[in-house]
């Protein structure tokens, strides 16, 4: 089954109760009651306590993805080293979350989200510089056709610029998603496209987040809104166990 296949937007309950269950350790029913809506939900195998929210009474549900909160460490399969003046186009797969908003088509709010997927924290950077973010494994894919399509992930376009007078060759890389749109494609979510440039082992990066949507299919659409806004553009670490060879 495909992204775009889930059932997102306005949540139906005709039947009263509505029930998603994402993979074998993660589902959740969502019932609804005179005065709101009742969350049950199992989260990695573990029942969670049962939630009921008092709502206004013209308030509809809808399920919407959302990309986690904090952002992601990537390490890629194999260590990518990248020549000086070289641009590389990479896409990757980070898993979505799902996201319970209340309100209006137009106007709503978050009111409780979970994982399809089992994020693990880590630490990335230093220990006087450095930030909470979340440990993935995903290949680099060249091409999006390489992609397989699964419901559980959002494809994610990198254009990585190495601007530096060194090879940059790295072991981890942090994408920076609380900052990135979904976008709905014909067969699968994508996000916005990050363009990040190195300009050398002591500089932070340059994280370009352009606010068109990215460029991999003819009819593409806002499916939902960053968490949080960065800006045009942000200088920010971008890559970690860097190893730099000098060209002469």
């Amino acid at each position: 089954m495909s992204n775009s296949q889930l059932p997102w937007g306005q949540v139906d309950f005709s039947s009263s109760t509505y029930h998603q269950k994402m993979n074998k350790i993660n589902q959740f029913t969502l019932t609804r009651t005179v005065r709101g809506v009742r969350i049950s939900s199992v989260i990695d195998a573990t029942p969670q306590p049962e939630e009921e929210y008092i709502l206004p009474k013209e308030a509809q549900i809808f399920l919407v993805p959302a990309l986690p909160p904090l952002p992601v460490v990537i390490r890629p399969e194999n260590r990518i080293s990248i020549v000086t003046k070289t641009d590389l186009q990479i896409f990757l797969e980070v898993p979505l979350m799902v996201q319970i908003r209340y309100g209006s088509q137009k106007n709503n709010s978050l009111l409780w989200e979970c994982r399809r997927e089992t994020l693990l924290k880590t630490w990335f950077g230093t220990a006087e510089e450095g930030e909470m973010a979340y440990a993935i494994e995903s290949p680099m894919y060249d091409n999006l056709g390489d992609l397989k399509l699964t419901k559980n992930f959002i494809t994610c376009p990198i254009a990585i610029s190495n601007h530096s007078s060194q090879i940059l060759a790295f072991e981890r890389m942090v994408l920076r998603v609380p900052y990135l749109t979904i976008y709905k494609g014909e067969c699968r979510l994508y996000s916005g496209t990050t363009r990040i440039t190195f300009t050398g082992p002591d500089q932070v990066s340059k994280i370009t987040l352009p606010k068109a949507p990215p460029q991999v299919e003819e009819r593409i659409s806002i499916m939902t809104q960053a968490r949080e806004q960065l800006g045009a553009h942000a200088l920010r670490r971008s890559f970690s166990r860097i190893k730099t060879l000098y060209n002469g």
